[in-house]
């Protein structure tokens, strides 16, 4: 793990993940990049009338001032930002997020992002957080606004234990290995049929074995709803991170659903969602 980018849009609760992500980088040896992205649109091109070729956007003078005051104040708070973080990079882009961020991603060869998001409206299919979750290629650490780091010591990867659930163990290996921290697998039943639990032991124990990471262990509870089966034995277990992966949506949204009583009694655990491949 060489290089962490770090989304920040100069708010408050993005200061959390650049605190987190500045503290994460040191422990991990990793090179930190701030990501900021200047959400312009392209200037519209018009059809005119009588089949003729679309027309290049006619150019306004004020609307191009606009746009070059918004880049040059964002260049400016990025480097204010980076000055406060000794070692750091900064990367600038400009239009939508959820193409100029993938597209950093790739070229810096992140390993990871690290984000801070408020109001736990991941949940919704429309938020900007969920977007980037679906199209970045590599893992996203989704941080509640209270979090603060702490060195890992125990990490909860919850699975429903389909195949495209486990998109990329080795990294949480790597991870853990840098904190000497232990992972638990969790598997939530909701049916303790016992053919469904032993079923359901057979995999966890066979990817405890393929991982060959000394400090693993796999956990099958039962619980009416997953999410707060996850919740409950996070709490129980005083876990440092959750980790899920990204293609079986419904699964790990549901633990972020904003409304649910128990839920938003707790405080959340910093979540990592690490993207399939295929």
């Amino acid at each position: 793990m060489e290089k962490i980018l770090c989304l920040t849009d100069f708010t408050p609760i993005s200061k959390v993940a650049m605190d987190f992500a500045q503290q994460l980088a040191g422990s991990l040896k990793a090179q930190l990049v701030l990501f900021h992205s200047v959400p312009q649109e392209e200037p519209v091109r018009h059809m005119p009338v009588g089949g003729v070729p679309f027309m290049e956007p006619i150019p306004d003078v004020e609307e191009q001032k606009n746009r070059e005051t918004q880049v040059r104040l964002a260049k400016e708070k990025l480097f204010s930002f980076s000055q406060n973080v000794p070692g750091v990079q900064s990367e600038l882009r400009v239009g939508p997020i959820t193409t100029t961020l993938p597209q950093a991603a790739a070229e810096t060869e992140a390993d990871f992002i690290v984000l801070a998001h408020e109001g736990l409206e991941i949940s919704f299919p429309g938020s900007v957080t969920s977007k980037i979750i679906g199209t970045v290629p590599c893992p996203v650490f989704v941080l509640p606004p209270q979090a603060t780091f702490q060195p890992l010591r125990k990490i909860v990867y919850a699975t429903d234990l389909k195949a495209d659930s486990f998109t990329d163990v080795s990294f949480v290996t790597q991870l853990a290995a840098a904190f000497n921290a232990e992972i638990q697998f969790l598997h939530i039943l909701m049916d303790d049929a016992l053919d469904t639990r032993a079923q359901a032991e057979a995999e966890l124990r066979l990817i405890c074995r393929r991982s060959m990471y000394p400090h693993m262990s796999y956990f099958l509870e039962t619980a009416k709803k997953v999410e707060l089966g996850i919740q409950h034995f996070c709490t129980a277990q005083h876990a440092d991170l959750l980790v899920m992966g990204s293609r079986n949506n419904n699964f790990w949204q549901l633990f972020f659903q904003s409304k649910t009583q128990t839920i938003s009694s707790h405080p959340l655990l910093p979540l990592l969602v690490l993207p399939y491949k295929k």
